[in-house]
């Protein structure tokens, strides 16, 4: 492997801490110039190596570095193999992009796409492709071909919560787990588009988002880099979310929000897009599958929920409308309750007919334990089907003869097919890499680097708009995005009479049915 490296202004000995990643042959790590993430001890003199991969420079911000190694060290009995150090101060050159090995991840295949079309408003936002970060709305581009950019400034926003660590620091708490997950996938992300012909290069940096929202909104107000980024990826915590979508409307720069669900968190802000579907396109999904693809009728369909879940109850009625005007039926249990048994399910099941529960709670699984065994008990020998969220996925005390017997289904933004050639060879490149297998947040961050890359290889800094103009549907190994524009939630809010936006911004809707068949959830068969 090639190596480019300068020397940088740091103190004579600089200490980097690293994290050993589960792995008695492979370390990957990720450090501080002044504060400890991980057990691993690396001194630094004055140099600093930086290896840039085809077509992208991974970059750290001024606080971080990355670490990989290709020496053997012994310590404790356990072998470090693989190492590499990366580092690079605030200003001066980049090298030049040099070829990576021959590891690469493979490519997705394509799934069914949606047949529900993204929403198309006439209208578009403004936009441009200076190179500037973020987007001057004074100078809208046309993003004609010749106007594309050839390297493109990106920030990673991931909570490594590095303040809270100190020199006694030794293990990695798990709230971290998900933001090294991240970050590793996102590693194999960018290592995968450097190697796709006609593709822009990519600066990356790398920046802790922290824990609290003042740790984070001091993050916004004084990182240079985050400033300066034009497409910024994250960040992963609720709460988070919505502070930088507020500033990132204001900046005019593209924020790429990986994983929170939640509706209605900025308004008029056509640069910001959510990939992770809401609870909204999780609803609306499930209606589509019942009405459309099922052909349930409407009098079929009984929607079951708490008193303090009723707000979630409008999302089905409002995707049912254009099967008709039926009302969809609707069970609310007072909060109070802790079971069922009040509750007489049978008047709505039909002999001869399928009757369809939806249960829009994720309350726990005693809750929803209750529920079933109260269905399981009134239904007889009629045919009913249960369709709940993707929370059931997760609660254990679910017996598989319960799911089966009751044709339980839910929705889900991802699904990972384990059998796919693509999968297996994403875990096997992760596990050569890492040493440890992927989980769920290291496939998103995949996956959410792929897609971003490929809308900006093909539309520019634009594609925001393009893409949610285009309908197109882009595979992933979780499963796809389908982006549609979320209309706007406020007219009445101030807006610029002569650049005016008609819609909030950008969400994903493609959503999978899953069905519990032989001991797993799997998708049901178009």
């Amino acid at each position: 492997m090639n190596f480019s490296w300068r020397v940088i202004d740091v103190p004579k000995w600089l200490s980097v801490a690293c994290w050993l990643l589960l792995s008695p042959k492979n370390v990957f790590m990720a450090g501080l110039r002044s504060q400890i993430l991980c057990r691993i001890l690396v001194t630094v003199d004055k140099k600093s190596f930086q290896i840039p991969v085809k077509g992208i420079f991974l970059r750290p911000n001024s606080r971080y570095l990355k670490i990989q190694t290709t020496m053997r060290l012994s310590l404790c009995s356990v072998l470090l193999l693989t190492a590499a150090v990366f580092l690079s101060s605030c200003g001066g050159s980049r090298p030049s992009p040099i070829t990576p090995g021959p590891n690469k991840p493979g490519n997705t295949t394509k799934p069914n796409t949606p047949t529900t079309p993204p929403v198309k408003p006439g209208d578009k936002p403004t936009g441009n492709n200076n190179g500037t970060g973020g987007t001057n709305p004074a100078n809208p581009g046309t993003n004609a071909p010749n106007n594309k950019q050839t390297t493109y400034k990106l920030a990673l926003l991931l909570p490594f919560s590095t303040n809270q660590y100190t020199d006694g620091s030794a293990t990695l708490p798990d709230k971290n787990t998900i933001a090294l997950q991240y970050y590793a996938g996102m590693q194999l992300g960018f290592a995968a588009v450097s190697q796709m012909p006609n593709y822009p290069n990519f600066v990356v940096d790398v920046v802790d988002s922290q824990v609290s929202d003042a740790e984070f909104q001091q993050v916004l107000n004084t990182n240079a880099r985050l400033k300066q980024a034009q497409v910024i990826l994250g960040p992963l915590r609720n709460s988070h979310v919505g502070l930088m979508a507020n500033q990132a409307k204001i900046s005019r720069q593209i924020v790429v929000s990986p994983e929170s669900p939640t509706s209605e968190l900025t308004e008029q802000n056509p640069y910001f897009l959510q990939t992770n579907p809401p609870l909204r396109a999780h609803c609306a999904r499930i209606v589509q599958y019942l009405r459309s693809e099922k052909k349930r009728p409407a009098d079929q369909i009984v929607l079951v929920c708490k008193e303090k879940e009723a707000d979630r109850l409008p999302y089905f009625r409002e995707a049912n409308l254009k099967y008709g005007t039926t009302v969809l039926k609707e069970v609310i249990v007072p909060d109070a309750s802790v079971n069922f048994d009040k509750i007489d399910f049978k008047k709505f099941i039909k002999p001869g007919q399928t009757t369809a529960f939806v249960m829009p709670s994720w309350a726990g699984s005693d809750w929803v334990l209750a529920f079933l065994s109260r269905l399981k008990q009134q239904k007889g020998n009629n045919t009913v089907e249960v369709y709940g969220m993707p929370q059931w996925a997760d609660y254990e005390h679910l017996e598989p003869d319960l799911l089966t017997g009751l044709n339980v289904h839910i929705s889900s933004a991802k699904y990972i097919d384990r059998t796919s050639t693509e999968v297996q060879e994403f875990e096997q490149l992760f596990y050569e890499k890492f040493g440890t297998l992927p989980d769920d947040d290291a496939y998103a961050g995949y996956d959410v680097v792929k897609f971003t890359a490929a809308l900006l290889q093909k539309y520019g800094l634009n594609f925001p708009e393009k893409v949610s103009e285009s309908g197109s549907f882009f595979p992933a190994l979780t499963g796809g995005y389908y982006m549609r524009r979320v209309p706007v939630s406020n007219p009445s809010a101030p807006m610029d009479a002569a650049k005016p936006v008609l819609y909030d911004y950008l969400e994903n809707i493609y959503v999978h049915i899953l069905k519990f068949e032989q001991f797993k959830y799997q998708p049901v068969e178009p």
